[in-house]
């Protein structure tokens, strides 16, 4: 596949999973974070993320999108502090 058409699975995948309570979480969140995700992909997961006002699933989910949005911070903030 292309990345244009991973970084799609990737975010629909997402999609599905934010707010829900599965295991599928943890998987999606594991490959997010993997992935070779665009900055503007992951500008748009932090957006997601902040948009659900609290409803990201039960406690052990909630934890694991703030730990995807935080790592997606981070990334973006030392790429932007270093110019890379």
């Amino acid at each position: 596949m292309s990345r244009d058409i991973d970084n799609l699975v990737y975010i629909a995948a997402f999609r599905y999973a934010l707010g829900r309570s599965t295991y599928i979480v943890s998987a999606i969140a594991k490959a997010l974070l993997e992935a070779n995700l665009s900055d503007d992909d992951k500008r748009f997961i932090i957006k997601e993320i902040n948009d659900t006002n609290g409803k990201l699933g039960m406690d052990m989910d909630e934890k694991i999108w703030l730990e995807v949005k935080a790592t997606f911070e981070r990334d973006l903030s030392r790429r932007i502090r270093y110019g890379l």
